[in-house]
């Protein structure tokens, strides 16, 4: 069996615990099946085992094939990966984080043209990035082929890291750097919190936090965990500036946070994510919340 939290926050999938079509005991998201053509939450994975379903196109399996079905490979190398999330008290060891992070061998500065030209694309200045946040280009690789390596700072130290691909057929949007390769998990973390003083604005992902700059920082998906939260009791000021179809999500954000710190506010935007904003609206909005 395997750790379904674990390996799903690994993998950056979006699921929900609650809502529509979502028994107790298993999680829901959109069926990752091509031919199903699912727009809700019909494909149910069951947590302690791994199991899933979708009662829309009626595929089933376990653990396995559900990492096939993600990660679109091969059966014995989705055995591989399962055996990487082993739950606890299995029979493998148990998984241990790492005394410091190792980034991808084939990761390298300046970024290739490829990368470079992605961000340019999403309204990015690759050099600015590149320089402030540290960035690096994967070409080869068999893991980390043809992605953006973004470390992860906490106290000024790489504690792990996320890969974004930077071509449109990848079969996963973000891998991030395996728990035991890291010195915390990427759900301990919240990216960019190093820049963050008093105010914190909350997103959900590194390139809303990018396009918003210092003091903004992110929790890598709509799933907020106890350790992020704690992350934000020093702020006297959190805004929780989730993406456009997250309201939901960064309302129960707010009221867990409520008490905790002096002041929390959620912020609506018209954009489909804070990335998608325009220099003029972030402007209004750092002098407005930052001054």
């Amino acid at each position: 069996m395997i750790d379904t939290i674990t390996y799903l926050d690994s993998r950056s999938v979006d699921y929900y615990t609650t809502g529509k079509n979502i028994a107790p005991g298993w999680v829901g998201l959109q069926c990752p099946n091509p031919n199903c053509g699912d727009r809700s939450t019909h494909f149910g994975i069951h947590i302690a085992t791994g199991n899933f379903s979708c009662f829309r196109c009626g595929i089933k399996g376990n653990a396995v094939k559900l990492i096939t079905l993600l990660e679109h490979c091969s059966y014995g190398e989705a055995k591989v990966i399962a055996s990487e999330f082993e739950a606890p008290g299995s029979y493998q060891k148990e998984r241990t984080h790492a005394p410091l992070v190792e980034l991808p061998k084939s990761a390298k500065k300046p970024l290739p043209n490829l990368h470079r030209r992605y961000l340019e694309k999403r309204n990015f200045d690759p050099d600015l990035l590149t320089e402030k946040y540290d960035l690096y280009g994967c070409e080869l690789g068999k893991d980390y082929q043809f992605r953006l390596i973004i470390p992860v700072y906490q106290k000024k130290r790489i504690v792990t890291f996320t890969a974004r691909a930077v071509v449109e057929n990848a079969d996963l949007r973000y891998k991030n750097c395996p728990v035991e390769k890291s010195v915390l998990s990427i759900k301990d973390c919240l990216y960019n919190i190093d820049s963050v003083k008093d105010t914190a604005i909350v997103v959900e992902g590194v390139f809303d936090a990018w396009r918003i700059g210092d003091s903004a920082c992110a929790t890598f998906g709509t799933k907020v965990t106890p350790t992020q939260i704690s992350l934000l009791t020093r702020c006297k000021n959190v805004f929780v500036m989730f993406d456009a179809t997250a309201i939901k999500e960064a309302e129960q954000l707010a009221n867990q946070l409520a008490g905790i710190v002096d002041h929390v506010e959620i912020i609506t935007i018209t954009a489909k994510d804070p990335a998608e904003m325009s220099e003029k609206e972030i402007n209004y909005l750092r002098r407005n919340l930052l001054s």
